[in-house]
């Protein structure tokens, strides 16, 4: 089971490329958001420490995902500036999270500088949890 998450991970950083910035979830997910939000922010903060690098989102939704992400950063010591105010020590952060077709799993894809940080999760009775570790790619889109 495992290994067929790690194939599916990645094969979707491959197509994250032209992927649309934002949460795209059905709303059946949405007691699952905050978990997801807070794990993500914790995998940005453990790669790029809080005090160095000052966050600009770069986002097309406004969802709760959203707002349980902006939370989550802010919680793990973020400066986050407005995409607009974009300046060289500000890393732009961008994110995709949805539904991956045909199964119930939820996949988060972070997008710093040239890198595609990419995660899936499952839910269950008990809430959800990461279906895999965290991969990691290069990101050739905009």
């Amino acid at each position: 089971m495992h290994y067929a998450t790690l194939a599916l991970m990645g094969c979707s950083l491959l197509a994250c490329a032209s992927t649309s910035t934002g949460a795209y979830l059905p709303s059946a997910y949405d007691s699952a958001v905050s978990a997801i939000a807070y794990d993500a922010a914790a995998k940005i903060a453990l790669e790029y420490p809080p005090d160095d690098h000052p966050l600009a989102l770069d986002s097309e939704t406004e969802s709760s995902f959203d707002r349980a992400f902006v939370s989550s950063l802010r919680q793990n010591g973020f400066t986050l500036k407005s995409a607009d105010s974009r300046s060289a020590d500000v890393l732009v952060l961008q994110y995709a999270v949805d539904q991956l077709r045909g199964t119930k799993l939820v996949r988060v894809t972070l997008f710093v500088e040239r890198r595609a940080l990419s995660r899936a999760y499952a839910t269950g009775a008990d809430g959800v949890y990461p279906a895999g570790p965290w991969s990691s790619g290069v990101h050739r889109g905009s």
